[in-house]
């Protein structure tokens, strides 16, 4: 809580117990004041009480100090939400936006060390070749229609050698020893599941 939230309960406080005073001297002067009652007659059947029509005497000062407590209480409720972040606010600051374009980079292609079954492994480098900015949705309408499934992303042995070749610049004994140490991480790979020991080391290229 703030210094100008406790000022204005402790402002607040002095007010109600100068009210509580003020009550207090009006209610013995009322007392001191009023004439003393006199016995009044029983009510005969059919007449109308007349004290459910009377005006109900001034609150107590206890009242008055349990009013003054729930006031403090609200009060400091009040000061203790300004305080605080609220909810949407939190909210806004966890919100993520992403933007409309899609970047799309083109990289090279170069000998990887997955475990294929037939022919090299293929992987992408870390050369760049090209990179274009596209529009979301015109990306998205430019693809509709063409997504291509799991089997259209698959590669084949003899198609991987020739991409090596023609576009990575790979000769005959650099796919060689690829795929001599593919064949060692599968051999090696199966003998670990079935006995447990350690992978080791490949051959020597």
């Amino acid at each position: 809580m703030n210094t100008s939230g406790v000022r204005e309960i402790g402002d607040m406080h002095d007010e109600l117990t100068s009210v509580l005073k003020m009550c207090s001297s009006v209610k013995l002067e009322q007392q001191s004041k009023a004439p003393k009652q006199q016995p009044t007659e029983k009510p005969t059947k059919g007449a109308i009480d007349d004290t459910s029509f009377r005006m109900k005497s001034p609150q107590s000062p206890m009242s008055l100090l349990g009013m003054s407590h729930a006031l403090l209480n609200e009060k400091s409720k009040i000061s203790r939400a300004a305080s605080c972040p609220s909810a949407s606010t939190l909210k806004k600051e966890r919100s993520v936006k992403f933007s409309k374009d899609v970047i799309i980079r083109e990289h090279n292609i170069t000998l990887g060390d997955q475990p294929w079954r037939g022919g090299p492994p293929v992987t992408l480098s870390w050369e760049q070749l090209n990179t274009c900015l596209i529009d979301l949705d015109e990306f998205e309408n430019v693809r509709a229609g063409c997504r291509r499934t799991e089997p259209d992303l698959r590669i084949g042995g003899k198609e991987r050698r020739n991409l090596l070749k023609t576009m990575a610049g790979f000769s005959d004994s650099d796919l060689l020893k690829a795929q001599r140490i593919k064949t060692h991480l599968r051999s090696d790979g199966r003998r670990r599941n079935l006995s447990g020991r350690r992978r080791s080391p490949p051959p020597a290229l």
